[in-house]
């Protein structure tokens, strides 16, 4: 009767000690909302500003065959970006966002060419670890006629 009762206690302390054992690591894997750029695209200078509520994030890039180095440039939160052979952004990556809705508005040469609402569907996961804190992330791409 005496090892049942061992034996039950023994089992009792481990799963109570389950959740205070757990770790975490401490890998920075904020909430992202990517955003990819697919078409052909003229010679000119563009904006992309991407937006929300409580934020806006600009870009500008010139797609021009004399420019020695692309001209890239984003401002507003953290965010990366790719850039192509044309020197045209090919994706932007931003941090620590995930809206419900975001616009996009493109602009060549101060003309708006497209302009759409994108309503990501965001993947959930806990890359710290389960239990560890979950983030959001969603990819959207936006064909630019």
């Amino acid at each position: 009767m005496r090892s049942l009762l061992v034996i039950a206690l023994a089992l009792t302390f481990t799963a109570a000690c389950e959740d205070i054992n757990r770790s975490c690591n401490a890998m920075y894997a904020p909430d992202m909302l990517t955003v990819t750029l697919d078409g052909d695209l003229a010679e000119g200078a563009y904006v992309v500003e991407l937006s929300d509520a409580d934020l806006v994030v600009t870009c500008t890039f010139s797609i021009d065959s004399t420019l020695a180095e692309p001209d890239a440039l984003c401002e507003g939160t953290e965010i990366d970006f790719d850039i192509g052979d044309d020197g045209a952004i090919t994706e932007l990556r931003v941090w620590d966002w995930a809206p419900a809705e975001v616009e996009i508005v493109i602009g060549l040469d101060d003309v708006e060419l497209h302009s759409e609402t994108l309503v990501p569907s965001y993947d959930v996961d806990e890359p710290n670890g389960k239990g560890c804190g979950e983030r959001s992330y969603a990819t959207e791409v936006v064909s630019i006629p």
